[in-house]
């Protein structure tokens, strides 16, 4: 190693010189691939979502149109007539499925804290029967 001289600055050895600036290009370059991949990686999932919305269309909801269920308030007042007849709060008793007959009565069958009846009423809301399932 040399001495420096008065006034002339201190250069470290060029192997370390080297060693120094291939550290920092390492450092940018991984950081600088991480973010390239992370950009790519985005872009690609952005151009998928795209991608499906673009080739089916706006998706639409799929309904039911082949079965049919009696009208919410048939439902209800069958749940309240079963809550009678099985002597249960209404609060604990629930419509969980109905169906129309060929004569057009509906079905509703309940579950009453546990236990499930079958409702039939009329179109007008007249309570046919109910029983225990």
């Amino acid at each position: 190693m040399s001495r420096a001289r008065a006034g002339q600055a201190i250069r470290p050895a060029p192997d370390m010189e080297n060693r120094e600036r291939g550290k920092a290009m390492s450092q940018i370059s991984t950081s600088t691939v991480a973010g390239c991949c992370a950009v790519l990686a985005i872009a690609v999932l952005a151009q998928g979502c795209a991608g499906e919305a673009t080739s089916t269309g706006a998706q639409q909801p799929e309904f039911r149109t082949a079965v049919a269920t009696a009208p919410a308030d048939l439902q209800l007042a069958c749940a309240g007539e079963v809550a009678e007849v099985f002597e249960v709060s209404e609060a604990r008793v629930l419509p969980i499925a109905s169906g129309v007959e060929e004569d057009e009565t509906y079905t509703v069958v309940v579950n009453a804290d546990g236990t499930h009846a079958i409702c039939a009423i009329d179109q007008d809301g007249v309570i046919l029967s109910v029983e225990e399932a």
